[in-house]
């Protein structure tokens, strides 16, 4: 069936990458020193508070154009549940599961490493969350011309973690097997299209803004 330019456009454009001026805070062990590094401080001050008011301006702009809530509150809930999904399906292999919580890349490369694994068995396991997830980071931007838009939030997940892993006769490997605490930052997605309004799904997880 040929697609219609409209059509097209929303079939391809799924993954846009990390959206531009996403700032990510630098949690305190990593803050340059207020003594002995005051203008690298300050710089990522300057650009944070930059950053924010893009953000804030590129939320407004969606929320006029995009005729849709931005969703604060709701990404911080469904983190914990989508980063465990997340795990759980790529030690598994479930790239059923995969599909249908992930963006195109990070699926992609998921299905890649489940590929490469061969008949390696791996268990993930999240021993629990320390501390509550915290939103760090929202973002949108809306593409006029096309009539669609994406929404980005970024949460800081704070988690206990165990992995074991086998190898092809199911002995399993050094190393493995060693509860672990774990801090990654998740980047939940949204699409919004002529066609309606999408799934939050992951789109991966990033780093620390450090400059």
């Amino acid at each position: 069936m040929r697609l219609q330019a409209g059509d097209e456009s929303e079939a391809i454009l799924k993954d846009i990458g990390l959206l531009p001026d996403t700032f990510i805070p630098l949690s305190r062990k990593n803050r340059p020193s207020l003594l002995k590094e005051p203008r690298a401080r300050f710089q990522l001050f300057k650009k944070r508070v930059f950053c924010k008011i893009k953000n804030l301006v590129n939320l407004a702009v969606f929320r006029y154009y995009g005729k849709v809530p931005i969703e604060y509150s709701l990404p911080k809930k469904l983190a914990p549940r989508l980063y465990e999904q997340m795990y759980t399906a790529f030690a598994e292999g479930n790239t059923p599961l995969l599909r249908q919580i992930c963006c195109d890349g990070l699926y992609d490369s998921f299905k890649s490493r489940i590929i490469a694994r061969g008949r390696n068995k791996m268990i993930w396991r999240m021993g629990g969350l320390v501390g509550h997830p915290k939103l760090v980071s929202t973002n949108a931007l809306f593409i006029s011309d096309l009539g669609m838009g994406f929404r980005q939030t970024v949460v800081k997940i704070k988690s206990l973690q165990v992995v074991y892993r086998y190898d092809s006769k199911g002995k399993q490997l050094p190393q493995s097997g060693q509860t672990m605490p774990v801090v990654e930052y998740l980047v939940l997605q949204k699409r919004k299209t002529k066609s309606g309004d999408g799934d939050w799904m992951v789109w991966g997880t990033t780093e620390e803004t450090t400059r």
